[in-house]
Order: C-alpha cells, then structure tokens, then sequence
C-alpha cells in the first residue's frame, strides 16, 4: 500500500451499479475503489466536484483503500 498525499481528483467516471473510475493527478492515472465501492463513488465525486485535495491509499494494483477530503 503507499499513500498519496495532497492530490487532485481530475476526472470520474461512474456506472449505474455505484462503482466508478477517478483520475488521480501526479501522474498515477486512474484508479477504482476497493470496499464500499459505492459509499467511495460519492466521496470521489465530490472531491472532484468542490476540486478539494485528497490524501489516498492505494494498493499496487491501482484500487483506492481510503480516502480523505481536505
């Protein structure tokens, strides 16, 4: 797992089952959520849509663990 501090949300792209792909900036391109998929749908979106900065864990296969909204 590595952190990724002070990040933008760039892009998101939700499907109808909850679930959803965000574009990460710094490079680390697009992510999907873990657990909770659709609660993290949410969190996504609206980080993305106030354009606030997140701190995210990921795993090495570029799924989303945690999220924080700053």
């Amino acid at each position: 797992m590595a952190w990724r501090y002070g990040r933008k949300i760039l892009a998101v792209v939700e499907w109808d089952w909850g679930g959803c792909w965000a574009n990460v900036d710094g490079g680390f391109g697009w992510m999907r959520p873990g657990r909770d998929a659709d609660i993290m749908a949410t969190v996504v979106t609206h980080a993305h849509a106030t354009n606030k900065f997140v701190d995210i864990d990921e795993d090495p296969v570029g799924v989303i663990n945690r999220i924080y909204v700053w």
